[in-house]
C-alpha cells in the first residue's frame, strides 16, 4: 500500500529525494520484494545532494556559483617554460649534428665489414639526421607559434587568412593566400624556415659511403739483400796479375736495362700495397768539379784532342790555342761529351784501341800516370813484406765547357720502397758515410787478387761500359743562315740513357755558336751566328735530376746499385728482419663532412635567427600565446562571434561570407565595464595592451 510523501520531499519513479532536511538519501528500489541492494546504498551515501533546481535548469546554477569579482588575465612571460624548451630545441639540433659528424669520422677509414655492418651504419645516420631535423623543426615551430599571434595582434586578417597562417607549418597551401604573403611576411618566411629544415636532412646520409681502399698493417719479413760473396759478380783474370776487368754478362744486362730507362728496376713486391726502407751498403759514385791536378790533366787531354790531324776535336777553351791547317783538318768536330776511366786502360790491355768494356790507353800526362798511383806496403799471408800500388777508381768526364771527377767509393744509402698496386715508387736519402774504394795496381804476389773488391768493381765497370767514349758533332751548314747538327763520333753509349737531357748537352756555346767552317783564304774558324737544326739532344728535361751531370751520373749510378738487389743470383736473405708495412685492399668507409657540415650548419644558422625573432617576440607579446586547444577556446569565446557563428558550430565547411570575416585578436568591450581579450570583428576590437587588464 503506497503512502503520500512526506513534506518537503517528491517521489519521481524509484528516486526519493529530501530538499529540506541537510542530509539526503538516494535509494534505488528494486523489483523483488520491495528490497534494495546493500551495496548500491553504501555507494549512494558517499553521493552529494542534488537538488531539483539543478535539474531544471544547471545553467543557471553555474551561473550563481561564478565569483561576484571578475577575474583578469595574468601577464608576464614564463621563461623557464617555452623560451627555454626553444632553445634547448635548438641546442639539441646542434648536439646530434655534431654527434652525426662525429659519428661517421669515427668510422671513416675503418673496414666496412659485412652488408648488415654497412646498413646498421646508413641506419644510424639516417636516424640521426632525422632527429637533428626534428628537433630545429619544433624549435622553429616554437618562433612561429609566437610570432601568430603577435602578426594577429597588429592587425586584421579574413578568417579565411587566419585559418592559412595558423596551419602554415603544416599544410603548404597556405602560401598560396595573397594576404598572407602581403600582411604577414615574417610568419611566411619563418613558416618556410620551418618547412626547410627537412632539407636539412637530405645530403648527410650520403656523406658517408664505401670505397676501395686500403688499411695499414706492419709485420716483420726477411727481405733479400745484396750478397757480395756471390760468384755472378765476375770473375778476375789470374792470368795477368791485378787485371780486374771482367764482370758478368748479368751485371752487365742489369746495368744497361737502368741506364736505359733511367730508374731502379722494378722489385717483386712483398704484396701488391707495401712499403719498407732498407739501408743499401755498396758502391756509388761522388761526382765533383775536377780539382786543380785533375783539370791539368784533362786541359793535356783536350789539347791532344785537337791535334788529330783527320779530325780535329775542340772545346770553346780550346779554340785560342788552336791553329788550324786546312789542308791537314779535313774535319772540325766539336766536343760535347767524353768519358774515361784514367787507369782502365793502362791494365791488363796490350793494343791502343778500346777494349770490349768502352776502356782505352787514354793519353795523359807522363807525369800524372805515374804520380797517381799510391805506395803502400804490408805482409802477404807468409808474414813477408810486400810493396804494392794502389789506386782509385775514377770515371773522367769532360763536357764542352765543364771536367767532372766521379769517384767510386763505398757508402749507405737510406733506400725507401715503396708500392701501389704492385707498381714501385724507389726514393733515396743522400750518401752515408762515403769513403773512397783503392784497388791493387800493381802486385808482387802473382795470383793475390783482391776478390772483396771486385763485385764493387764489377758494377763500376757496368756503368764505365755506358758512360766511356766520345759525343763530338759538326755543323752541315746549308747556307748563311741554316744548318743542321750531325754526330761524327757516338763511341759513347750516353745517348741511350737520359744523361743527355742535362744542360752540359742542350745549353753550351756549341749549341749557340758552333763551329761552322775554316775558311781557306787564311785558315780562320768561322761561327754560326744564324739558326740551325739539332734534334741530337731532344729528352725531357726531366731525365736528368736538376739539371746537372754531376747529380745525374750519381743517381744513374745509385739505380744500377739497387737494381741489383733485383736478381736473385746477386742477393740472400738477410738474416735480419726487415718492418714491412703492408696496405691489402678493403672495403673502407670513406667519409666527406662538407655537406654534412653545410647542410646542419646552415640549417643552425638560420634557426638560430629564428629563434631570436621568436624571444623578441615573447618580450613584445608579454605573454606566451599558444596553438592548444585551451587557447583555441578562450580566445574566440564571446557573444558576437557566437552570433556570426551560427550555423558552422561542425567547423567545416564554412560560408563565403564568413570566410571574408575579417578578425583580429585584442580587446573586446563586454559591458562598459571591462574588456576581454580574444578574436572580433575587426572595426569593434580595441588594440591589446601589454599588462591591461582584461578578462
Amino acid at each position: 500500500m503506497s503512502q503520500n510523501p512526506p513534506r518537503g520531499s517528491v517521489n519521481i519513479g524509484h528516486a526519493q529525494f529530501d530538499f529540506e532536511g541537510r542530509e539526503s538519501m538516494f535509494t534505488v528500489s528494486t523489483d523483488r520484494r520491495g528490497q534494495s541492494s546493500a551495496a548500491q546504498t553504501i555507494a549512494d551515501s558517499f553521493s552529494p545532494p542534488i537538488e531539483l533546481e539543478q535539474l531544471v535548469n544547471p545553467d543557471e546554477v553555474f551561473q550563481k556559483q561564478l565569483p561576484s569579482t571578475p577575474k583578469f588575465v595574468k601577464w608576464g612571460v614564463q621563461w623557464h617554460k617555452e623560451p627555454t624548451y626553444m632553445i634547448l630545441f635548438a641546442l639539441g639540433g646542434l648536439l646530434l649534428g655534431i654527434g652525426h659528424h662525429c659519428y661517421y669520422n669515427s668510422l671513416s677509414g675503418t673496414e666496412a665489414g659485412s652488408n648488415q655492418r654497412q646498413q646498421w651504419a646508413h641506419n644510424f645516420g639516417n636516424i640521426l639526421a632525422v632527429l637533428v631535423v626534428a628537433t630545429l623543426h619544433r624549435a622553429n615551430g616554437y618562433a612561429y607559434s609566437q610570432l601568430f599571434w603577435g602578426t594577429v595582434r597588429g592587425r586584421s586578417f579574413t578568417l579565411g587568412s587566419l585559418d592559412k597562417m595558423f596551419s602554415l607549418t603544416t599544410d603548404p597551401m597556405g602560401f598560396f593566400n595573397l594576404e598572407v604573403f602581403r600582411h604577414a611576411p615574417f610568419a611566411v618566411a619563418l613558416a618556410l624556415l620551418c618547412w626547410s629544415m627537412g632539407l636539412a636532412g637530405i645530403l648527410p646520409p650520403g656523406t658517408l659511403v664505401v670505397v676501395s681502399g686500403t688499411v695499414g698493417q706492419v709485420t716483420e719479413a726477411f727481405l733479400p739483400v745484396l750478397n757480395w760473396k756471390s760468384l755472378f759478380w765476375g770473375l778476375a783474370n789470374r792470368r795477368i796479375p791485378g787485371d780486374l776487368n771482367q764482370l758478368t754478362e748479368l751485371v752487365s744486362d742489369i746495368a744497361a736495362q737502368s741506364a736505359v730507362t733511367m730508374d731502379v728496376l722494378r722489385f717483386s713486391p712483398t704484396a701488391p700495397n707495401s712499403s719498407y726502407t732498407l739501408q743499401v751498403q755498396g758502391p756509388y759514385l761522388q761526382c765533383k768539379k775536377a780539382s786543380s791536378t785533375g783539370q791539368s790533366a784533362l786541359d793535356y787531354y783536350t789539347q791532344r784532342l785537337a791535334t788529330n790531324a783527320d779530325n780535329a776535336i775542340l772545346t770553346p777553351s780550346g779554340l785560342n790555342d788552336f791553329t788550324p791547317k786546312p789542308h791537314e783538318h779535313h774535319y772540325l768536330s766539336m766536343l760535347y761529351f767524353s768519358a774515361f776511366d784514367p787507369m782502365l786502360g793502362k791494365q791488363g790491355l796490350r793494343w791502343p784501341g778500346p777494349d770490349q768494356y768502352n776502356n782505352w790507353n787514354v793519353d795523359l800526362p807522363p807525369t800524372f800516370t805515374q804520380s797517381f798511383p799510391l805506395n803502400i806496403s804490408g805482409e802477404d799471408d807468409a808474414g813477408s813484406k810486400i810493396n804494392y800500388q794502389v789506386i782509385p777508381r775514377q770515371l773522367w768526364v769532360q763536357t764542352t765547357e765543364n771536367s767532372i771527377i766521379c769517384t767510386l767509393g763505398n757508402a749507405t744509402r737510406e733506400v725507401n720502397f715503396h708500392f701501389v698496386d704492385g707498381v714501385q715508387t724507389i726514393s733515396y736519402g743522400e750518401l752515408q758515410g762515403f769513403a773512397p774504394l783503392y784497388v791493387w795496381y800493381t802486385r808482387n804476389n802473382f795470383f793475390d787478387v783482391d776478390l772483396d773488391r771486385w763485385p764493387y768493381v764489377a758494377v763500376y765497370l757496368g756503368l764505365t761500359n755506358l758512360l766511356s767514349g766520345n759525343i763530338t758533332t759538326q755543323l752541315q751548314v746549308l747556307n748563311d743562315q741554316f744548318g743542321y747538327n750531325t754526330l761524327v763520333d757516338s763511341s759513347s753509349r750516353v745517348l741511350l740513357t737520359g744523361l743527355d737531357a742535362c744542360r752540359d748537352f742542350t745549353e753550351n756555346t756549341w749549341s749557340t755558336h758552333p763551329i761552322s767552317r775554316i775558311l781557306s783564304e787564311n785558315g780562320s774558324i768561322q761561327r754560326s751566328e744564324g739558326r740551325f737544326y739539332n734534334n741530337l739532344f731532344d729528352k725531357h728535361p726531366s731525365s736528368c735530376r736538376n739539371h746537372t751531370l754531376e747529380r745525374a751520373i750519381e743517381d744513374l749510378a745509385t739505380n744500377i746499385t739497387i737494381s741489383m738487389m733485383t736478381s736473385s743470383n746477386l742477393t740472400s736473405i738477410s738474416q735480419k728482419t726487415t718492418e714491412v708495412h703492408l696496405f691489402p685492399t678493403r672495403n673502407l668507409y670513406h667519409y666527406n663532412p662538407l655537406y654534412l657540415l653545410l647542410s646542419y650548419g646552415l640549417a643552425f644558422l638560420f634557426t638560430t635567427l629564428s629563434i631570436s625573432l621568436g624571444l623578441y617576440t615573447f618580450h613584445t607579446n608579454g605573454v606566451i600565446h599558444g596553438s592548444t586547444f585551451s587557447s583555441i577556446i578562450m580566445t574566440t569565446r564571446n557573444s558576437k562571434l557566437d552570433e556570426i557563428s551560427k550555423g558552422s558550430s561542425l567547423g567545416r565547411p564554412l560560408d563565403k561570407e564568413l570566410k571574408m570575416l575579417r578578425l583580429r585578436f585584442g580587446a573586446i568591450n563586454m559591458d562598459g565595464k571591462v574588456e576581454r581579450a580574444a578574436f572580433g570583428v575587426g572595426d569593434k576590437v580595441g588594440a591589446l595592451k601589454k599588462g591591461g587588464r582584461y578578462v
